[in-house]
């Protein structure tokens, strides 16, 4: 309710004021989402391997 009545750059700088307080939280979860992040590369580039030995293995 209080978020209506601020001006919409009030809130804006509340945000971030609270996601700079809440960055300990970030600093936690910011390691957990890169290494997912990479762990999915790694298996876009497996399927992408595999993907290609079918089509050699097709064509021969």
């Amino acid at each position: 309710m209080v978020a209506f009545l601020l001006p919409r750059k009030e809130l804006i700088v509340k945000y971030y004021q609270d996601l700079i307080s809440n960055s300990n939280l970030l600093t936690t979860l910011f390691p957990i989402v890169r290494a997912l992040c990479k762990r999915v590369q790694n298996v876009t580039k497996f399927l992408l391997i595999l993907k290609q030995t079918a089509q050699t293995a097709e064509s021969i």
